[in-house]
């Protein structure tokens, strides 16, 4: 009968034992699933940005080809495929007289703030003189 007692108490898990399992695991999951939100908000934040980017390059590349920066300034969109993104450009005279600073700015709302990178270069300007 001795024998029957302890083979009883060898199986299974106690109630202290369940409960502190259930304690430990109530504990880790919001840390997890807080760390999770966090991870998705800065994955998406990247993907945001690194689109701003490249749509600033293309610009920049239509700008000076087009040699579109003998304007001071303009603006507009990228169309239905980048509907939230916004684009702006600005030509200033630099410390050279025959260079001009062109700056594309690309901007978009994201979770409720205006984000937005910038690209800037260099454009020699010859002069033109009459003799």
């Amino acid at each position: 009968m001795i024998e029957m007692t302890e083979k009883k108490h060898a199986c299974g898990f106690t109630l202290i034992e369940v409960l502190a399992t259930f304690v430990l695991i109530i504990t880790i999951i919001p840390a997890v699933m807080k760390g999770l939100s966090i991870a998705t908000m800065v994955s998406s934040d990247s993907v945001c940005k690194s689109d701003a980017i490249s749509l600033a390059e293309n610009r920049l590349s239509e700008i000076l080809l087009e040699e579109e920066w003998q304007s001071s300034s303009q603006s507009g969109d990228f169309g239905e495929m980048y509907a939230d993104y916004k684009w702006k450009m600005t030509s200033a005279d630099w410390t050279e007289p025959s260079l001009k600073q062109v700056t594309v700015k690309v901007s978009w709302d994201w979770r409720g703030r205006e984000k937005d990178v910038e690209l800037s270069t260099l454009v020699y300007v010859e002069n033109e003189k009459t003799e």
